[in-house]
């Protein structure tokens, strides 16, 4: 019982969680601001600073997968930081 594939908390687990901000997840890394102004050394769309951040919250997510039994409160400390 709970025992559940690899993909469970990015398939099922996440999407409950995060409900429509799931979309707007992506949207954080985008440097919109920064970009229109005309500065020659940022020119780029993507924002690196929160890269940090997403890289750990998606890490310990990714660790918890490899647990066989998995339930939606083992990721609840990560839900805060991708609707950051």
């Amino acid at each position: 019982w709970g025992v559940m594939p690899f993909h469970w908390y990015f398939s099922n687990a996440l999407p409950k969680g995060l409900l429509l901000t799931m979309f707007l997840v992506p949207l954080a890394f985008l440097n919109l601001i920064g970009w229109t102004k005309e500065k020659p050394n940022n020119n780029t769309v993507i924002d690196h600073t929160l890269l940090q951040f997403f890289i750990s919250t998606f890490g310990f997510v990714v660790l918890y997968s490899f647990l066989p039994h998995k339930e939606m409160r083992f990721i609840f400390p990560a839900l805060p930081m991708f609707n950051a």
